[in-house]
C-alpha cells in the first residue's frame, strides 16, 4: 500500500479542483467499493467536502485496527506501508519484531490493552522516519484507522495546517485507547 503524494495531503486541507480530479483517478476503482461517488465529492459544499474527503482518505490510505486484531497482524498491516522491511513473531513476552535489519521487542499484557500497545510499540520503532497519527473521525469507533506518513511531512502539514490537522488527525499518545 503507497503513502500519500504530499499534494494529495493537501486536498485534505484545502479544495483544490485539479488535485481532486487526479486524486479521483488515481483511486477510482477502489472509491468505488468503497461506494464514495466521484460526482457527490465535486458536488459537495465545502463543510461536506471535508467529511467526503476525509472518508476517501480513510479508505484510500488508511490503515484499520480492530480492537479484536492479533497484534502481529497489526505490525504487519503497518509494515506494509512503509518501504523499509518488517518481519513480526509472537514469542511468550510479546512480539519480536524485525525493521529495518534491527530486532525490537513490544511486550504485551496479554489483555485488551495490547492492541494500543502494540501501536505504540510500531511508533517507538519507526520514530526516527515515520509517525503514526489516528483519523479522528475513526476515535469512537470499536476499528481505530491511521495514516502512516514521514514525520518531515507530518511536520510541513503542521506548520501549514495547523489548526485543520488536529481537526482530522490525533497524535498517537499514552492516553489513547479504544474507548
Amino acid at each position: 500500500m503507497p503513502m500519500p503524494t504530499e499534494m494529495e495531503m493537501s486536498l485534505l486541507f484545502e479544495r483544490n479542483n485539479v488535485l481532486l480530479d487526479h486524486f479521483l483517478s488515481e483511486h477510482k476503482e477502489k472509491l468505488k467499493r468503497r461506494l464514495i461517488s466521484e460526482e457527490e465529492l465535486k458536488a459537495s459544499s465545502d463543510e461536506n467536502f471535508e467529511d467526503m474527503i476525509v472518508e476517501a482518505f480513510v479508505n484510500v490510505y488508511g490503515v484499520a485496527v480492530d480492537w479484536r486484531d492479533y497484534d502481529e497482524d497489526i505490525v504487519s498491516q503497518f509494515g506494509r506501508v512503509i518501504p523499509q522491511e518488517v518481519d513480526v513473531e509472537n514469542t511468550e513476552e510479546g512480539l519480536n519484531v524485525s525493521y529495518d535489519g534491527e530486532n525490537f521487542v513490544i511486550k504485551l499484557s496479554f489483555s485488551p490493552k495490547d492492541r494500543y500497545i502494540t501501536v505504540r510499540g510500531f511508533q517507538s520503532i519507526v520514530r526516527e522516519r515515520y509517525e503514526l497519527r489516528l483519523f479522528e473521525s475513526s476515535y469512537m469507533s470499536d476499528t481505530h484507522v491511521f495514516m502512516i506518513l514521514p514525520k518531515e511531512t507530518w511536520a510541513d502539514l503542521d506548520r501549514r495546517f495547523p489548526e485543520k490537522v488536529l481537526n482530522v488527525f490525533r497524535k498517537i499518545d499514552d492516553d489513547l485507547d479504544f474507548p
